[in-house]
């Protein structure tokens, strides 16, 4: 029995990362929103530069590598005020909502050769990680197209309250965050999902006999 349990076991390991979770991304926003049912959250603010986390809404804005952060009308491809990092340009969003969360996205606005490019142009790519509480559920890379309003967007099956973007590739350039928004539509987990379940109950099951 052990040795099978060490095959199931095998065969977890070369299934794909981040499988705890069954999760779509999003590029198209109209897509997005007419998946999901996200909404919008709380128009962001303007307030100065910082270290500390901002609630704006239902969402808790904090840094996750860089400096500080403001709010403020830098981008003219956003409408109204949006999130600017000094250094690495990741953050933290808590998301404080008393019903589940399944489904977040944001605009998003990488300069090439708009204005307020402060430093020299690096393609940046960036990680977006969900969790629940501290346990991570799943998560993708993306590179944005420079220059252009672009949409950043995440459903998962399961129901998460914090998300991680990590600046992996690129520094001291000024990204741009703008809308944020969230949705309580679940995602379907593809077969690939189910399979790792099954996978983890067989194993289950042949370690208690």
């Amino acid at each position: 029995m052990k040795t099978t349990l060490a095959l199931v076991f095998s065969l977890f390991l070369c299934l794909p990362q981040n499988t705890f979770a069954a999760i779509i991304s999003f590029s198209d926003q109209a897509t997005f929103l007419a998946t999901t049912g996200a909404t919008a959250e709380a128009p962001l603010v303007n307030f100065d530069f910082s270290a500390a986390p901002k609630t704006i809404g239902d969402l808790t804005y904090s840094l996750n590598g860089g400096s500080n952060f403001g709010i403020g009308e830098f981008s003219t491809r956003i409408s109204g005020p949006e999130i600017i990092v000094s250094g690495p340009d990741g953050i933290a969003v808590d998301i404080n909502k008393a019903s589940p969360v399944f489904s977040f996205g944001f605009e998003f606005v990488e300069p090439q050769n708009d204005p307020n490019l402060n430093g020299t142009f690096v393609d940046s790519t960036y990680s977006l990680e969900i969790l629940n509480g501290t346990t991570g559920l799943g998560s993708f890379n993306f590179n944005a197209p420079n220059d252009t309003l672009a949409f950043v967007g995440i459903q998962s099956d399961q129901a998460f309250d914090r998300v991680l973007i990590t600046e992996i590739i690129g520094s001291n350039g000024n990204e741009f965050y703008g809308q944020f928004f969230t949705g309580g539509a679940a995602a379907v987990p593809e077969p690939s999902t189910y399979l790792l379940l099954l996978f983890a109950l067989v194993g289950i099951k042949l370690y208690k006999e």
